[in-house]
């Protein structure tokens, strides 16, 4: 060291070159080598035949099955990172489609999408079951479920086949605008009111004093009237033991006149009128 500093100050020697590094083959290989396989792997996930070519749904009754179809080759298409294909079968994500798909379509209870061979997709789908309409308008009901679930816009051929349900507030589908108490009393309607031959056809929550039960009597739509904050079962025993004494039980089994309401939100009371 005190040789090359002397030579350089005292003699104007230029300075001795320094030892070249040696090259680093070994980090070249590593990676050339990771390179090499993204590079197959990229290949491989574009191969023609591993391309899904076929998606078969089933499962489907109100909803169309060519749609569902559409929309996942909607979502299978472009790439990730510009190069790798997202309808290869490799790279293709399965439990992202069926998350898509039951956001897209809420009429699916669920959604399970599968590989099927080398090129294909199985799409199995559960439909909601319709129980009732919820209507916010007589013209303008959607579909729910027995346990109070809105899940899509009602068929406009639904007609008189479910019973209507009004009241609540209405929410981003799939939403559930009524309490399970107030299933519940809807669900024991339905079970008692026929024994005594009423077919309920809507059920209006109209306060927290009042919700309404409309059925046909003699051709004309007749009314229930209940106070959400009494027994309903005590309320249906009232109802029973009015129509079985007269002058109600004669006014109600006569053809000629129709029946307007019957009230039974006071406490051991029944009124009514007929038209």
């Amino acid at each position: 060291m005190y040789e090359r500093v002397y030579n350089t100050k005292m003699l104007g020697q230029k300075k001795l070159p320094k030892e070249k590094k040696p090259f680093p083959w070994r980090r070249f290989l590593w990676i050339a080598g990771i390179l090499a396989v993204i590079v197959a792997v990229v290949l491989v996930t574009r191969i023609p035949k591993l391309q899904i070519q076929t998606i078969d749904v089933v499962g489907t009754t109100a909803v169309n099955p060519d749609d569902v179809s559409a929309f996942i080759k909607r979502q299978i298409k472009g790439e990730y990172l510009f190069v790798i294909p997202k309808g290869s079968m490799l790279t293709v994500a399965t439990s992202t489609i069926s998350t898509t798909v039951a956001h897209a379509f809420p009429r699916f209870s669920s959604v399970r999408v599968s590989r099927r061979g080398i090129n294909g997709l199985l799409v199995t789908v559960t439909e909601h079951a319709t129980e009732y309409l919820w209507c916010e308008q007589e013209n303008s009901c959607f579909s729910m479920t027995k346990e109070g679930v809105v899940y899509a816009p009602a068929s406009q051929f639904s007609g008189d086949a479910y019973l209507k349900l009004f009241g609540g507030e209405k929410g981003s589908i799939p939403f559930s605008p009524f309490s399970q108490d107030k299933l519940s009393v809807v669900a024991t309607l339905l079970d008692r009111l026929p024994a005594i031959d009423i077919k309920p056809t809507e059920i209006h929550f109209i306060s927290d004093y009042e919700f309404d039960v409309v059925f046909s009597h003699n051709g004309a739509d007749a009314m229930l009237m209940f106070d959400p904050g009494n027994d309903i079962e005590v309320s249906l025993e009232a109802l029973y033991s009015g129509l079985k004494t007269d002058p109600l039980a004669s006014d109600f089994d006569n053809q000629k006149k129709t029946l307007q309401y019957i009230d039974l939100r006071f406490p051991n009371k029944v009124v009514y009128k007929f038209n």
